[in-house]
C-alpha cells in the first residue's frame, strides 16, 4: 500500500510530461504543414493537415482540438471557411478558390495529354504532379507530369515525350514531364521534403498498379 501511495504521484508526473510532449509535437506538426503550404500561397483544410503532417499520425480530432486550445497556435494560426493558414494570411482563402476554378479549366487538357502519353511505346504510368495536382495553378498554367517507362527504354520514352511537349506548345499549352523514371527502379534517389510532397500529392492517370508499387517503394 505504501508503495502505491509513493508511486501514484510519480506516475501522474510521467503521464503529464508525456501529454505535454505530445501536445508540443502536434503544434510542431501543424506549424510545419502550414508553413510549407504558405510557401505556395495555399491554405489547408483539416483533412490536408492530417494528410501532410510529417513523421506523425495524429487524427483530425486531435489536430483540431490542439488548434482550438493551444495558446501558441491561437496566435500563429487562423481559420476561415474551413481553411487553416498562418496569421495575417487571410487573403489566401479567396486566392485558393480562384485557383481551384482556374485549375478546373486546365484539368480536361491534362487528361487529354495523359491519354496521349499512356499510349506511347514503353510508357507504364502517367501521373499529374505539381500545382495542378492540388488544384493550385498560378499565373503560369503548366501541366507537370511524372512518367514511368519500361526498364531500359527511358531514353526512347524521353524522346517521344519531347515530341508531345512540342505539340502541346503548338496548341498553346505548357506540358512539363519533369520526372521520367524506370519501372525497375521506382525508389527515387532524391529523398527530401519537396519530393515527399510531390509523391503525396500526385494523381495517377494511368498505370495504377505501378503507382501502388512506387508508393510502397
Amino acid at each position: 500500500m505504501e508503495i502505491a501511495i509513493d508511486f501514484e504521484p510519480h506516475q501522474a508526473a510521467l503521464i503529464e510530461d508525456r501529454r505535454q510532449l505530445e501536445v508540443s509535437q502536434i503544434t510542431s506538426v501543424v506549424l510545419a504543414a502550414l508553413i510549407y503550404a504558405d510557401l505556395f500561397d495555399y491554405p489547408l483544410t483539416l483533412d490536408e493537415l492530417v494528410r501532410y503532417q510529417v513523421g506523425r499520425a495524429f487524427s483530425g480530432s486531435e489536430i483540431e482540438k490542439e488548434v482550438l486550445e493551444s495558446l501558441l497556435l491561437g496566435e500563429l494560426v487562423h481559420q476561415s471557411a474551413g481553411y487553416y493558414f498562418l496569421a495575417g494570411r487571410e487573403a489566401l482563402v479567396p486566392l485558393r478558390r480562384r485557383r481551384e476554378k482556374d485549375s478546373a479549366k486546365l484539368w480536361p487538357k491534362a487528361l487529354r495529354y495523359g491519354q496521349w502519353i499512356r499510349h506511347l511505346p514503353f510508357v507504364r504510368m502517367v501521373a499529374v504532379t505539381g500545382a495542378l495536382s492540388v488544384h493550385n495553378i498560378g499565373d503560369l498554367p503548366d501541366i507537370d507530369l511524372l512518367v514511368v517507362a519500361q526498364t531500359g527504354r527511358v531514353w526512347l520514352c524521353r524522346r517521344a515525350l519531347i515530341i508531345c511537349v512540342r505539340l502541346a506548345r503548338l496548341l498553346g499549352d505548357d506540358l512539363c514531364p519533369n520526372y521520367i523514371i524506370a519501372a525497375g527502379n521506382l525508389k527515387l534517389d532524391q529523398r527530401d521534403f519537396y519530393t515527399a510532397h510531390e509523391l503525396a500529392q500526385m494523381i495517377p492517370l494511368s498505370g495504377l498498379e505501378v503507382y501502388k508499387r512506387m508508393m510502397r517503394a
